[in-house]
Parts: C-alpha cells; structure tokens; sequence
C-alpha cells in the first residue's frame, strides 16, 4: 500500500511501550507527526497534496545512556528534496487481471497512479556510558 498525505500519521523512534508527542512531552518526544516534518520545511499540507513532495529528514542525537539525558528529542533538520524542475512524488502501478477460462481477449490491466510524499530519515548521534 501506498501512504496518503495524512497529517495524523507518526513516526517514532520509541523506546517506550506507548509514543510520547512533541506537544505532550517536549523533553521526552520520541514520536512525530508527519505534518511536524512538512512544518519544519516550510511545507504546507495543502500544497503538496496534488502532487506530493520528496523531502529529507535527519535526527541529531547525543544521548548519555546511563540517565537517558539526550536519548529523547533529537534535534531535526528537515528539507524539500524535489525543488527545482521536479517537484511531487508520484509512483504508478499496473494490476493484471486474467480470464479463468484462459481467453486473452478478457485479460486487463488496470493502471493506477499513487501521489503522497516520500521521506529519506537519516539517525546519527553519538551514545555515551560510564563504564
């Protein structure tokens, strides 16, 4: 399946059994909301929903395992990817469909073209312990 742009979608680097948001918890965030990355490139959710977008997105760690001091919110940078002669992100599909009774004459193909977004996520940080 194919994800449609929809901004009560998450995504999550949880270590926790439930995912703690940015607007619950700013220190302890280890989920995001997909319309927070589109924010963060000064996208709004209305323009990209025609033709979608292509946009990456890094997290910056530095995280003291022992406490757990920088293990939550990582500081993001997030950027539009499909400026220039190119923008949206499309992908086509094509589902075949044959005649039990074996006539190619009622064989068909049904074409389809998805738009929604696509999000290249780069996770780097350094993790620390005492030993």
């Amino acid at each position: 399946t194919f994800p449609a742009l929809d901004p009560t979608v998450s995504f999550t680097t949880m270590n926790d059994e439930q995912p703690i948001y940015q607007h619950d918890d700013p220190e302890r965030a280890n989920a995001f909301y997909v319309s927070q990355f589109l924010e963060l490139a000064d996208i709004s959710p209305p323009s990209v929903k025609e033709d979608g977008c292509f946009i990456s997105i890094r997290m910056n760690w530095d995280c003291f395992l022992d406490t757990g001091e920088g293990c939550y919110s990582p500081e993001l940078t997030v950027k539009r990817l499909d400026t220039g002669g190119v923008s949206g992100f499309e992908y086509y599909d094509g589902e075949y469909s044959r005649d039990p009774g074996g006539d190619p004459s009622k064989e068909t193909r049904h074409y389809s073209k998805q738009v929604g977004f696509r999000m290249v996520v780069a996770s780097k940080g350094t993790g620390y312990k005492t030993s």
